[in-house]
């Protein structure tokens, strides 16, 4: 561990299908687990601690995923000048769609609709 970095535990294993159950539903299990993870380490610890929980690389892989898609919808957006609305995604999910569209000169971000189906518009830029 190094001070001012968040630490990642990856759990692993051969047999993918072994660990499919930590994952949950759209990765609902692990954000569970991550967030219960971060209260007992920040309790013990006295402090906010962050760490980052990831199952045989399925959290990194989604990252990878969220910043194509992203891409993608602003790629459709460019050439269509109409408004594209992305799949509804925990708050975590469409952060990574801000930040990965927050330097295109072309097209902003905006997340709309409540709870579970809160989701990105990524939009022209007006």
């Amino acid at each position: 561990y190094v001070e001012g970095e968040n630490p990642t535990f990856n759990v692993v294993s051969t047999d993918p299908e072994e660990l499919r159950p930590l994952i949950g539903r759209g990765g609902e299990t692990l954000r569970s687990f991550g967030f219960l993870l971060n209260t007992m380490i920040s309790r013990a610890a006295q402090r906010s601690v962050r760490v980052t929980l990831d199952v045989n690389g399925h959290r990194s892989e989604r990252e990878k995923e969220i910043r194509i898609l992203a891409e993608g919808a602003a790629d459709d957006v460019r050439s269509s000048q109409e408004p594209s609305s992305m799949e509804p995604m925990s708050p975590y999910e469409r952060r990574l769609v801000h930040v990965a569209l927050a330097e295109d000169p072309d097209v902003d971000t905006y997340s709309i609709g409540e709870g579970r189906d809160r989701h990105v518009v990524v939009g022209p830029k007006v």
